[in-house]
């Protein structure tokens, strides 16, 4: 990494990622006596996956414009909605391809459907991104996956944040050639 290159963005946006991270994952602990399948809470879980996505997808753009050369590059990456597509086209650290890509696409559509559709899953496979987001892609299918209430587990919640967390910090390892 060019010393003379500029990271406070990249390290702003990278200490907001963490906090995020640390703040989900703490009230989903807090949250766990209280625990409820509500509509409300399904949104407001999602809007906080949701703020993990974006906080990783700024991320992913100023990591974006100090690893590419134009300035268009860099706002090709901004441009973009699709957090693991843009991880892929980065291509940076071997460790943030494959099931990283698949846990993040999953997450995004369970956060998509919690921030709208939270009283139920009502779409096929919605059951299995939920387990995949929450690293359990391995255990097998719920027999009432399409009754199941649309509530994710602490556990859940706090694997999603450190995924976030592992993917964070990969890409400022990317960045300083320090990732594996």
């Amino acid at each position: 990494m060019d010393p003379d290159i500029d990271r406070t963005a990249l390290l702003r946006a990278h200490a907001t990622l963490s906090a995020g991270c640390a703040f989900v994952a703490m009230r989903a602990g807090q949250e766990e006596a209280a625990r409820t399948s509500h509509p409300a809470h399904a949104r407001m879980t999602g809007n906080r996956l949701h703020e993990l996505d974006r906080f990783l997808s700024v991320l992913i753009d100023e990591a974006a414009s100090l690893r590419t050369g134009p300035r268009r590059d860099a706002r090709f990456f901004a441009r973009m909605r699709n957090t693991p597509e843009k991880l892929r086209r980065l291509g940076s650290a071997a460790a943030l391809h494959g099931a990283v890509g698949q846990r993040l696409g999953a997450i995004g559509r369970v956060c998509a459907y919690l921030r709208h559709c939270g009283d139920g899953v009502h779409r096929s496979g919605l059951a299995h991104d939920m387990r995949l987001a929450g690293g359990r892609a391995d255990q097998e299918r719920p027999t009432a996956e399409a009754s199941m209430a649309m509530y994710l587990e602490p556990p859940t919640i706090v694997a999603i944040a450190g995924l976030y967390r592992f993917v964070g910090d990969a890409l400022i390892g990317a960045v300083d050639g320090t990732a594996p």
